[in-house]
């Protein structure tokens, strides 16, 4: 039956329009005592740590705005100074080599296909990454792992396949097709870049260190680059960016990092990568 699904139905699904009017109706705001039923269902069914959330949830004023919450300043304490971008599972991790980074075992993708128009390429050549997953139970912000400046940006439109375990073991260069935006740091010990890839339902994204990037538009093409002459500046643990929905973020290091391979692990954000 999964197979069947992912190989003959979602295919043929208008996923970036449904994501786009989906991601809509969650941000409806419904009559009070609907929308609080909603939420409260929600957060029973995901397990939802509600003495973490940043306010009471009767001020959440829809589905979308709660998936989008903020948590207590102390619930995510940073921990180091390169840390564990976002809540979720560290799926893959390990060094870049021939230009390839890995999707699943057995399965790799080009990172020049994942990082069209990327200024700093020659730097990562054995460089690392890190994939996180976000399940819907995550909290859903993003944060710099790394206190630097973002130099530029670049929006890339694409497929919105969904990113559970079936597609990232079946859907080849999955994180390559879907619609992603990636960011290059500049730090003190060396560049980095950070990519928030979409996926079905979880199309819309949003950025603090530039509200002007557009994300979930069913009709976009063009890739969008950006650069910001003077940098625009993150402390580690700042706020990066929110996923509407919940999706995978890829952390890459340049070679200067010498990261290794970690093994699979729930992290939370804060934590100390090294």
């Amino acid at each position: 039956m999964t197979s069947f699904l992912y190989d003959q139905v979602i295919p043929q699904l208008p996923k970036k329009w449904m994501s786009h009017y989906l991601g809509a109706a969650a941000h409806l705001k419904l009559p009070g005592r609907v929308s609080q039923r909603l939420i409260k269902k929600f957060a029973k069914y995901y397990n939802i740590d509600l003495t973490e959330i940043e306010k009471p949830l009767q001020e959440y004023t829809s589905l979308g705005d709660f998936f989008s919450r903020r948590l207590q300043p102390e619930a995510r304490p940073i921990l180091g100074d390169v840390i564990h971008p976002c809540d979720g599972v560290l799926i893959e991790s390990g060094r870049i080599h021939d230009q390839l980074l890995i999707q699943a075992k057995g399965k790799s993708y080009s990172v020049n296909d994942f990082l069209p128009n990327n200024p700093w390429a020659e730097d990562f050549q054995e460089g690392s990454f890190f994939t996180y997953y976000l399940a819907p139970h995550n909290y859903h912000r993003v944060h710099s792992p790394v206190t630097g400046l973002v130099m530029w940006s670049t929006t890339v439109p694409g497929e919105l396949w969904p990113v559970n375990s079936w597609s990232v073991k079946n859907v080849d260069g999955l994180y390559a097709v879907n619609e992603r935006v990636i960011s290059g740091l500049q730090t003190d010990r060396g560049k980095m870049i950070l990519v928030m890839v979409g996926a079905t339902n979880v199309g819309a994204m949003s950025f603090t260190f530039d509200p002007n990037i557009k994300t979930n538009l069913p009709n976009k093409k063009e890739v969008v680059h950006r650069s910001y002459d003077e940098g625009r500046p993150l402390k580690v643990g700042d706020e990066f960016g929110t996923f509407h929905l919940g999706s995978t973020v890829v952390a890459l290091y340049s070679r200067e990092w010498d990261f290794g391979h970690r093994d699979r692990e729930a992290v939370l954000m804060g934590q100390k990568l090294i």
